[in-house]
C-alpha cells in the first residue's frame, strides 16, 4: 500500500469522524473508559500478585529439634536442613534464646527460672523461609525425615489461602478484561455502522463500478483504528498519572511494599495503545462485511 493511498484513507477517516462528531466523541470517551478500566485491572492484578506473593513468601516454617539434643547435635540437624532444596533463608534459635524469649513475653517475672532451675524444656529451633510459598509443603515433608526433628510447624492453611487468592485474582482479572474488551469492540462497531449506513448507497455504487473491497474498507478501518487509538491514548494518560500518584503514596505505607515501576506501566500503556488500534480495526471490519456483500 503506497503513501498516497494511506493519506487518502486517513483524510476520509477524519471526514467520517467530523460528520459524526457526537458519536465519535462518545465512542472515544467510552473506549477510553473501557480501556482505562482494563488497564486499572491489569495494574491491580500485577501489583496484587506481587504483594500477595511477597506476603506469602514471608510465611515461615519452624523446625523443632529433640529437646535432648545438645547444641552441637542440633547444628548437625541444621546442616542437614540446609541440603533441602527450595529454602531461601534458615535461622537458628538456641534452647537458651527460646527460653529467654518466652520469659520476656511473660514480663520476666513468671518465676519460671526458679521453678525450672537448670532444666530447659525448650527445643532448638530452625526458622525456615521458602523461596516461594509453594516450596513449604515439600520442605516440611523433607524436614520431618531428618533424625532429631520431632516437630515441624507452619501456617499451611494461611499459605494455601494466599496462593488461592493470587490465582483467583488472576483468573477474575482475565475474565473482566475480556468482557471490557468486548464492550469496547461493540461500541466501535456501532459507531462505524452509523457511518456506513449514511454512506451505504455510495458504497454500493463503488462496488458496482469495480472498486476493490480494500479500497472501500480503507477509510472505515482507518476511522475505527483512530477512534480506538484516541480512546486508548486518553486512557493511558489518565492511567499513568493515577498510577504515579498511587505509587508515590504507597511508598509511605510500609506493609504495601509497592514502588513506581516505569517499565511495568510503560508495557501496560503500550499494550493498551496497540489493543485500542486492534479493537478499532476489528470492530470496523465486522461492521463492513454486511455492506460489502453486493
Amino acid at each position: 500500500m503506497n503513501l498516497k493511498k494511506i493519506g487518502y484513507f486517513l483524510k476520509q477517516a477524519f471526514k467520517n469522524m467530523a460528520r459524526n462528531k457526537v458519536m465519535s466523541f462518545s465512542t472515544i470517551l467510552t473506549v477510553a473508559i473501557s480501556l482505562l478500566i482494563v488497564g486499572t485491572f491489569v495494574v491491580f492484578i500485577v501489583n496484587a500478585g506481587i504483594f500477595i506473593e511477597t506476603q506469602s513468601n514471608k510465611t515461615q516454617l519452624s523446625v523443632f529439634v529433640d529437646t535432648a539434643y545438645t547444641t552441637a547435635e542440633a547444628k548437625k540437624v541444621g546442616t542437614e536442613l540446609e541440603k533441602i532444596p527450595g529454602i531461601a533463608t534458615i535461622d537458628y534459635k538456641s534452647k537458651e534464646d527460646a527460653l529467654k524469649e518466652m520469659i520476656d513475653k511473660q514480663g520476666g517475672e513468671s518465676g519460671l527460672e526458679s521453678i525450672l532451675g537448670d532444666e530447659n524444656p525448650m527445643p532448638h529451633t530452625f526458622i525456615i523461609t521458602g523461596k516461594t510459598n509453594l516450596e513449604l509443603e515439600s520442605i516440611s515433608a523433607s524436614a520431618k525425615k531428618i533424625e532429631g526433628v520431632y516437630k515441624v510447624d507452619y501456617a499451611k492453611d494461611l499459605a494455601d489461602k494466599l496462593t488461592s487468592i493470587v490465582n483467583a485474582v488472576r483468573v477474575g482479572g482475565i475474565v473482566a478484561v475480556g468482557i471490557l474488551f468486548l464492550i469496547a469492540l461493540f461500541l466501535i462497531s456501532t459507531t462505524i455502522k452509523l457511518s456506513l449506513y449514511a454512506k451505504r448507497k455510495e458504497i454500493q455504487v463503488m462496488k458496482y463500478v469495480g472498486s476493490s473491497n480494500s479500497f472501500i474498507q480503507g477509510p472505515f478501518l482507518a476511522s475505527g483504528m483512530l477512534l480506538g487509538f484516541l480512546g486508548a491514548l486518553f486512557a493511558s494518560i489518565i492511567l499513568f498519572v493515577a498510577y504515579k500518584f498511587l505509587m508515590d503514596w504507597a511508598k509511605n505505607v510500609e506493609f504495601l511494599n509497592l514502588t513506581f515501576q516505569g517499565g511495568q506501566i510503560a508495557g501496560i500503556i503500550a499494550a493498551l495503545l496497540v489493543s485500542g488500534i486492534l479493537v478499532g480495526a476489528f470492530g470496523s471490519y465486522l461492521s463492513l462485511r454486511k455492506y460489502l456483500e453486493v
